[in-house]
């Protein structure tokens, strides 16, 4: 084999899978024309205005911008902000912060007798990418709630709703804070948020831009170098194998409309 032949960013089984979840979403969701349709997502007024309020109403403001951007501002569901809970700590030096490890969580999707539920962690507040990456993942909870089996069975339902972000247009958030590092004169640390890695965020957003016929070079100005060169590496690959994508550019049949509940 030519030693420089253009190899997956991904390990074979994660790229069959997101593949697939890609397929699955086309299929589920509307097709080709309805991803058409999604908005490429970027932290600037024209998708998110500015605002005065804080707290609580602040996230609301943010908040009601995604529901809107996601063609779900008509589906009722309210927004609860979360126990504050203190950071922990290593040392007074250094501190780690775990989604796993007894944190909780930036946000959670439930439902109340027939209400939809969406909590978040009230610090997101002052983090607006954080905020949008944590709405855009638990609102597509609901946009899929009901859907079928997705692939990989149930137990890949978290894995899923974060592909379901990409899809929706908001790649560029959950790429951005799958992995934060934080540093400063008398602390360090690091904070990872969702279920993707940022190689997998990269590839979804490689896959996002391709089906859609969209230059990758609209996320240069949002994007870090590294997951930009992510995003490039991931999109020469994906065109060196055209078969990878060819059959989900001809689902066209729309099973929802856009913004349709």
């Amino acid at each position: 084999m030519w030693p420089f032949a253009t190899r997956s960013p991904l390990q074979r089984d994660d790229e069959e899978w997101q593949l697939e979840t890609w397929r699955w979403l086309l299929e589920v969701l509307g097709g080709i024309p309805d991803l058409k349709l999604r908005p490429f997502v970027v932290p600037t007024k024209d998708f998110f205005p500015p605002t005065e309020a804080q707290g609580h109403d602040r996230a609301l403001h943010v908040f009601d911008r995604v529901r809107d951007l996601m063609g779900m501002g008509d589906w009722h569901c309210r927004l609860v902000p979360q126990p504050e809970a203190p950071d922990a700590k290593v040392s007074e030096v250094a501190f780690l912060k775990f989604d796993d490890n007894g944190r909780s969580p930036a946000g959670t999707y439930g439902r109340e007798g027939n209400e939809v539920v969406i909590t978040y962690d009230p610090k997101l507040a002052d983090d607006p990418v954080g905020l949008v990456a944590t709405f855009a993942h638990e609102l597509s909870h609901d946009l899929l709630s009901t859907r079928p089996e997705p692939p990989g069975g149930w137990d890949n339902h978290e894995v899923c709703t974060d592909l379901c972000v990409a899809y929706s247009g908001f790649g560029l958030f959950g790429a951005a804070t799958a992995f934060r590092y934080y540093s400063g004169a008398t602390s360090w640390g690091y904070q990872k948020s969702g279920y993707l890695s940022q190689a997998e965020w990269t590839f979804a957003l490689a896959v996002f831009f391709a089906l859609r016929g969209q230059s990758m070079e609209d996320g240069q100005a949002w994007l870090p170098s590294h997951l930009m060169n992510g995003v490039r590496r991931s999109m020469k690959y994906l065109s060196s194998k055209p078969e990878l994508l060819s059959p989900m550019r001809k689902v066209t049949s729309a099973v929802a409309d856009f913004g349709k509940h």
